[in-house]
């Protein structure tokens, strides 16, 4: 795993602002602009950004948007099934979603896509269920080396 440095900005890069954030921030820039009245967001770039955006597909359920039906994976359907009872069904249905997410990512990548900002790999880690909640340790790689592990939690109620 690489180690993650700052960088100055690179004029001209997009930038998310953080919609799905840790505890502890990784970096403290306030957005411009917020969705509400307070404070503001963090500006997220790089792996952080493809994390982000990787989670948000990975828990958008397939069919769930109408004008681009064929986007998100089985993972929230067979969680709301009651499919998922044991670690080893877990890992199934996340095969699946997997190859779903590095096809859709594979495909949006284009010459102007930073390679931090390129998913190269996605696993699982582990997993755990019990409490009425469904954790998956990933860890996500990057086509430029970086690599993050995060936490992605999923009520079952």
């Amino acid at each position: 795993m690489s180690v993650l440095t700052f960088r100055r900005p690179i004029p001209g890069r997009l930038a998310d602002v953080t919609v799905l954030q840790t505890t502890t921030p990784f970096r403290n820039t306030v957005a411009d602009q917020t969705l509400w009245q307070g404070d503001g967001g963090l500006a997220c770039t790089g792996v952080y950004k493809l994390a982000q955006q990787v989670l948000i597909y990975l828990l958008t359920p397939v069919d769930s948007q109408p004008y681009t039906r064929a986007k998100g994976t089985q993972l929230i359907p067979a969680v709301f099934s009651g499919q998922l009872r044991t670690a080893v069904d877990v890992r199934r249905v996340f095969a699946v979603s997997r190859q779903q997410v590095l096809s859709e990512f594979f495909d949006a990548a284009t010459q102007t896509t930073y390679p931090d900002e390129q998913l190269a790999d996605l696993q699982l880690l582990n997993v755990r269920i019990g409490g009425g909640e469904l954790e998956l340790d990933l860890q996500l790689t990057s086509r430029s080396g970086d690599s993050l592990v995060f936490i992605a939690p999923i009520g079952l109620n």
